[in-house]
This record gives structure tokens, sequence and C-alpha cells, in this order.
């Protein structure tokens, strides 16, 4: 049987060689599609947070604390700014303190996360802040390498904002 002018039998199948260079192609391009397939689905998690975050990322001022300066030394830092420490790691003396809980949302590969803290006056145990932050680990292509990660909002802005419940006394803040 002939179709177009070839012989049947030269149409069904392939030759060694080309089997050889199939299996090759296969080699190189499953681990850059892989690779591709990777960086995408890290990105779409990527915007995934970042639209979190934009719903109720962030810190959250209810009320502000006033300290003394002789206050202000028992009070944690962060960056050289007041900060606010988890209460196991808080010196005792410190005005607020922050209790926290970590959710996730997806716990494979790559690991979504939301952290809401809530910052707690030590005098009356009344919260005074709340701070919600979502993180992104991992979702890279496997490799010995660190995990990659993401997280919303940007932590020097967070620690700027959470310096805003203090008003020091003496500066006009």
């Amino acid at each position: 049987m002939r179709l177009i002018g070839l012989p049947y039998k030269r149409m069904h199948g392939i030759s060694g060689i080309g089997a050889v260079l199939l299996v090759l192609a296969l080699i190189i391009a499953a681990p850059i599609i892989w690779f591709i397939y990777c960086q995408l689905h890290k990105a779409y998690w990527d915007n995934r947070v970042d639209d979190m975050c934009e719903k109720d990322g962030g810190v959250t001022i209810y009320e502000r604390v006033h300290i003394s300066p002789a206050e202000e030394r028992f009070q944690s830092r962060a960056g050289g700014k007041l900060s606010v420490a988890k209460k196991d790691l808080a010196d005792p003396r410190s005005l607020v303190y922050v209790d926290g809980v970590t959710t996730y949302i997806k716990k494979s590969n790559p690991n979504i996360s939301r952290y809401e803290g809530s910052i707690i006056r030590r005098a009356d145990q009344k919260t005074i802040a709340r701070w919600v932050y979502y993180a992104r680990v991992g979702g890279d292509f496997p490799s010995p390498a660190h995990p990659s990660s993401y997280g919303c909002p940007d932590l020097k802005k967070s620690a700027a904002d959470l310096e805003k419940i203090f008003i020091l006394e003496g500066n006009k803040s």
C-alpha cells in the first residue's frame, strides 16, 4: 500500500536514532517545563498573598500608649525603633506585648500562612492594636538551596506602623 508515493512500511514507527533523539528531547524539556511551572505557581501564590494582604493585612491601631523615657528602656526594639515582643520574650516591665496565632491556609508546597498578632496592654490586658501578615514559603524548583519566601505587608513598614502605638512623653506625637 502506498500513500503519497511513500511505502506504507516507512511511515509506520520511528527509527532508532529518532527514538533516541525523542528521549533526549524529553529529558531536556521536562525539567525546563517543570521549572517554568514552579515559577508560575509561585507567582500565582504571591499574587494571592497580595490580594489577602490588601483586604486585612498590616497594623491597625485602636488605642495608643503613653510611654515615659524610663518605661521606654523596657520596651523591645526592632531596627532601632520601639517595637512589641511576644509575651514570653518581652521584658515583664514592658507596657505592651504581642500574642499571636499562625493559621495555615495551604500546608503543602508552597506553604501559605496568615499571622495575626494582638498587641495587648499589660496593665489591663486590653487589645490596643492588631497586626496581620501573610506569607508564602517554598514552591521552588527542587534544589539544595533554602526555599524562597514572600510576605505582605513589608516588614519595615509594619515595624514603623507598630512604633506609632507609642506616644513618647515629652514629645509632640
